[in-house]
């Protein structure tokens, strides 16, 4: 406790079972605790919404220490200086996991890590509202219309660049 930060590590399931989003922070026993991705990622959002994880983060490039080999002395203390650990269980047997988009089954700790990185990126997903995608979607329909006399080829490329405009926009 002298060298670590309460936080919570509540997650939220979407209707599929699947997670895509962690809060901002929890009212725990009547105190206001940041959540652990928001306390890591630097993230500042109201404690009661939540933020969407960016699954195109590689989890493969988190780096992954047993806490036996640290325990026993095999990691060299240049690895771990200066950077902020996250200490969780990963076996199955604990059923610690979510599923999420992209990945399957991952563990809590790692689902944590994502969304920390997602912060410190500056990759939170942002939700687009309902009449921006319609708009889009009907700009894209258009434009297929006006090339339905086109060979298929050059009709997908047109719709293909519409969608990349649409998206940057």
């Amino acid at each position: 406790a002298d060298h670590g930060w309460l936080a919570s590590v509540n997650v939220g399931l979407d209707p599929d079972g699947k997670v895509r989003q962690l809060p901002y922070g929890a009212a725990l026993g009547g105190e206001l605790l940041l959540s652990l991705a928001a306390t890591l990622g630097g993230g500042s959002g109201a404690i009661n919404r939540t933020f969407r994880v960016d699954f195109g983060i590689r989890a493969e490039d988190i780096d992954r220490i047993s806490a036996s080999d640290v325990l026993a002395g095999k990691v060299g203390r240049e690895r771990v200086a200066g950077k902020k650990l996250i200490v969780g269980a990963t076996a199955v047997e604990l059923h610690d996991f979510f599923t999420v988009p992209r990945y399957g089954a991952i563990p809590a700790a790692l689902l944590q890590a994502l969304g920390a990185e997602s912060l410190l990126q500056g990759r939170a997903l942002a939700r687009t509202n309902g009449i921006a995608g319609a708009v889009g979607l009907v700009f894209i329909g258009l434009i297929a219309a006006g090339l339905r006399r086109r060979r298929w080829a050059s009709a997908l490329t047109a719709i293909a660049a519409t969608m990349v405009l649409v998206e940057a926009a």
